[in-house]
Order: C-alpha cells, then sequence, then structure tokens
C-alpha cells in the first residue's frame, strides 16, 4: 500500500532552472568560489503537492547546505510573542522540511542526506542591525543566517578572479562592478591594501551601496 503522507512528493530526479535572480546567482558564485558544488532552480512537488523550487543546494566533500535566498531578512522571520503566528517564519521553516523530505524521497539523492552534516542557511541582503530575536528563532529551527559581511569578501579577497578563465557573464559583471567600487573607494583611502582587507571595508556594510550593486546585476539578468 502507498505511503499517502508521501504520495505527492516528487520521487525522480529533476533538471535545474536558469537561475535570474542577481542575489541567488551571487550567493551561488559565492559558494563555488567557496570550494562547493551548486545546484539550482530545481522545481518539485511537496507533500500538499504544490509546487516548490530550491533556491540553492551547496555540496562539499563533508556538507551539505540547503540554501534559502531572499533580500530581507523580514520575508522570512519576523518578531511576535507566538511563533505559530509568525506565517513568514513558518513558511521559512517549511521550505527546509520540503526540501530535505524531497532529498530522501528522490533514491539518487539521498546521498546528500546520509552520513553528511545538513546545514540549513538563510542568505539576505537586508539584515537589520538589531536582529537579535529573529536570529533565536532562525537559531530554534537550526537555520544558519549568511548576511553580506560574511559572503562579499569572499568576492572581494579574492585575488585570483582577475586570473582566472571566467565563462559565467554574471561573474563577469562582478568583476567589473567590484573593480569600479574599489576605484573609487581608492579615492578615499590612502591605503588600497588596507581598505580591501579590513573586516570593516564599507562594501560590506553599506547596503544601500549593495542594493545598487545587485540591481546593475538584475539589469543585466533582464
Amino acid at each position: 500500500m502507498a505511503d499517502k503522507k508521501n504520495v505527492h512528493f516528487t520521487k525522480n530526479p529533476v533538471t535545474d532552472s536558469p537561475n535570474n535572480e542577481a542575489l541567488e546567482a551571487i550567493i551561488e558564485l559565492y559558494y563555488q568560489l567557496d570550494g562547493f558544488i551548486t545546484s539550482s532552480g530545481k522545481w518539485f512537488n511537496t507533500e500538499k503537492a504544490n509546487y516548490q523550487d530550491i533556491d540553492l543546494l551547496a555540496v562539499n566533500a563533508t556538507e551539505t547546505h540547503i540554501v534559502s535566498v531572499s533580500t530581507n531578512l523580514k520575508e522570512k522571520v519576523t518578531v511576535t510573542r507566538n511563533d505559530a503566528e509568525d506565517k513568514k517564519f513558518v513558511s521559512t521553516v517549511s521550505y527546509f522540511e520540503n526540501v530535505e523530505s524531497f532529498l530522501q524521497n528522490v533514491k539518487e539523492y539521498r546521498w546528500l542526506k546520509e552520513e553528511r552534516k545538513v546545514k540549513k542557511i538563510l542568505a539576505c541582503l537586508n539584515v537589520p542591525k538589531n536582529h537579535v530575536k529573529q536570529l533565536e528563532k532562525l537559531e530554534s529551527k537550526n537555520i544558519q543566517l549568511l548576511t553580506p559581511s560574511e559572503f562579499l569578501p569572499t568576492f572581494l579577497q579574492n585575488k585570483n578572479l582577475n586570473y582566472t578563465k571566467i565563462q559565467n557573464p554574471t561573474l563577469r559583471l562582478v568583476q567589473v562592478l567590484i573593480n569600479a567600487i574599489k576605484f573609487e573607494n581608492i579615492k578615499k583611502s590612502s591605503s588600497f591594501e588596507k581598505l580591501i582587507n579590513d573586516p570593516r571595508y564599507n562594501f560590506t556594510e553599506d547596503h544601500s551601496l549593495f542594493e545598487e550593486f545587485i540591481k546593475s546585476i538584475n539589469d543585466f539578468h533582464h
């Protein structure tokens, strides 16, 4: 007798879909530059027969990262007295649960979960300065937050990018934009090397500047 609980779940491997969202493309590049193999845009049926896509799967030798990408943290979790009343948070938790169930139901993908460390990652562009409450809620469900101050230095401090043959048009555009931003900031800094290596480098903290960066890539995609 068929398992009614899983009757709607996709049980066969599915292909990736083109990644046309700038922030998702940036996060995928971040993982690739950090040594992960990635897959994005896989659509599957959930238990309720609703279609859902995976923003990003990233895999290295020992870990599988399930990644949800959002422009604003408030779109994924808000501060309420009762977590059950936070529909956005419930939806965020459900996303990760659905993806894990999908990987379990497709036998060819089970290795992504078995005997490996699975991490649930929420990557956000705009994160309020005071986000302790939101962070606590995420951590209660073992969801880790990835912010620009963590993923931007991968591009800014990767000295191999200018010496690597690149066919990815998004990454090429990233190179151009970062070089332009660095050039503008040279005028404001007496030490270029110190500027790039300083963890307080304003590009990772100035969200308005980064939003312009993302907008430029979005315009490129569309």
